[in-house]
């Protein structure tokens, strides 16, 4: 009975969202799919140069990374790698993670003018 709304909530955005997302995949999916993968190589590039020139432990660094592109199952599964010492890192570097996709999603229309 408890998971009975979760399922029903995330149905009811289903419903919703559906056919606009397959409209979306099937024009953009391509693009939006390299630029997914562009964006995790690069993030997890400059985590790994980060880590490295500051002396950063694994376990820390991967919290960041997955504090930075604000992914919760990431942190999940860090903490399960690195017993809860990622958990730090994701604390640090989501708020900036968070604030960086509002002042992107913000900044963007006016900088391309749309």
């Amino acid at each position: 009975m408890n998971s009975m709304f979760p399922i029903l909530f995330i149905f009811t955005i289903g419903i919703q969202a559906g056919p606009g997302f397959i409209d979306s995949f099937k024009s953009k999916g391509r693009d939006l799919a390299i630029l997914t993968i562009i964006l995790v190589l690069s993030a997890g590039l400059i985590t790994w140069i980060s880590a490295k020139s500051l002396n950063i432990d694994p376990a820390s660094a991967t919290g960041l990374l997955a504090g930075a592109l604000t992914s919760t199952p990431g942190l999940a599964s860090a903490i399960e790698a690195t017993d809860e010492l990622s958990s730090i890192g994701y604390g640090i570097a989501y708020p900036f993670g968070v604030i960086g996709v509002i002042l992107f999603v913000k900044l963007l229309p006016k900088l391309m003018r749309a």
